[in-house]
């Protein structure tokens, strides 16, 4: 019985050798800007893949400057997912912005000659957290990737730093040449011993050599399909090129959407504006009519008569003075206050016209009015209103 169990032992031990030193990969690509070229949509059907493929491994070819804060969040929230399935290695050309999100999840860095690893270029749009201080949004951002980073074996004070602008960190040598990091000026250290000294004002980014030296990330210029050897894995196999096509294609996908969505808000603006055009025009032209007709002039007025001696004839007889009654006064004052009223807001239809004018010769649209037209009308209008305004307070019926 003894003999026998052993021998099963001896049969198993092999199998269970080969097993152990199968070590698939599958490389996904994450290059180009987040949300343009790398997409939620993409990453997950690559992982799903991957999933299927048998895959151990994930390799992230990462070429990014960063993009879509969301976009990040989403695919960081995504590799949550993945984190007991796989391990995730990176080798990074260059990780800037929001793009520095995918690497905290993964268990290895490596960064090629002249690569970046920071938050050079990382810009929070304020629109998508309406209501909260930047610097709140920054803050929160990067305790929580900071926190993950420190689970994988990362210093959290770096990421933070790569982040939040308020976040100052430093790197140096001890005296027994071991690395040490802290957000907190050391004591004691001389100044050839710091690797890193960052101060609050800016984010963090990481040279390939400061990254390699403040054992963040291992140097390596060869390939993929040699990683396996650099990491100690044996098995190392590529289960294909397919992740590629897929991110391509999910790039494509979301390209297509983006210009359709441009093309439907474009109509949506040449339709609005149009409306707006026309809606315009009436305007001036209905505030020019009623001007027209309300215009003091085409009035009349009543006058005082007075007694005239024509010394032709030797009798006195009544001629008209010309000199408005109070009635008269307040009739025109009435009628010259409303026909400012409708020129000043002919003219205000003039100035918003001259914009959507110039709106839609940027939406390739053609004008209403020819060139210089609007101006014209602009200070023809000023030019009447003011002559209204002086003489609204006339006493007789021609001066």
């Amino acid at each position: 019985m003894k003999t026998s169990m052993a021998a099963l032992l001896l049969t198993l031990c092999p199998l269970a050798s080969a097993q152990s030193q199968e070590n698939p990969y599958l490389e996904i690509p994450l290059e180009g800007r987040f949300g343009e070229h790398i997409t939620v949509r993409g990453l997950e059907e690559a992982l799903k893949l991957a999933v299927g493929l048998g895959a151990k491994h994930v390799v992230f070819s990462v070429n990014s400057q960063g993009g879509d804060q969301l976009v990040a969040r989403d695919i960081y929230n995504l590799l949550s997912k993945y984190d007991k399935i796989f391990q995730f290695h990176a080798v990074v050309r260059d990780a800037t912005g929001v793009s520095v999100a995918p690497l905290v999840w993964c268990e290895t860095l490596l960064v090629r000659p002249g690569a970046r690893i920071g938050g050079a270029n990382l810009i929070i749009d304020e629109a998508r957290y309406p209501g909260i201080e930047t610097s709140i949004v920054l803050m929160n951002l990067a305790l929580n990737i900071g926190e993950e980073a420190k689970r994988h074996g990362r210093s959290a004070d770096l990421v933070q730093a790569m982040i939040d602008p308020c976040q100052a960190v430093n790197g140096w040598k001890d005296s027994f040449g071991r690395v040490q990091i802290s957000r907190w000026t050391p004591n004691n250290v001389h100044s050839d011993d710091f690797i890193l000294q960052h101060v609050p004002g800016s984010v963090l980014t990481l040279t390939d050599r400061q990254a390699v030296e403040l054992r963040f990330a291992r140097a390596y210029d060869g390939s993929v399909a040699d990683l396996g050897r650099e990491l100690g894995f044996q098995g190392w196999v590529s289960k294909g090129d397919a992740a590629r096509t897929l991110m391509a294609h999910a790039t494509m996908v979301e390209q297509a959407k983006t210009a359709t969505s441009k093309s439907d808000r474009l109509q949506f603006l040449v339709d609005q504006n149009r409306r707006r055009r026309m809606a315009t025009k009436a305007s001036i032209e209905r505030f020019l009519n009623l001007a027209h007709e309300w215009h003091p002039k085409l009035e009349t007025y009543s006058t005082y008569r007075e007694t005239a001696h024509w010394w032709g004839t030797y009798w006195d007889g009544w001629a008209d003075s010309g000199r408005l009654t109070p009635e008269g006064r307040q009739k025109w004052q009435e009628r010259t206050d409303l026909t400012v009223t409708a020129l000043s807001k002919a003219r205000g239809g003039v100035l918003e016209m001259k914009y959507l004018e110039k709106e839609a010769k940027d939406l390739g649209q053609e004008t209403l009015y020819p060139e210089g037209k609007l101006e014209d009308l602009r200070l023809d209008l000023e030019l009447k209103i003011a002559m209204l305004v002086r003489e609204r307070e006339k006493h007789f019926r021609d001066n």
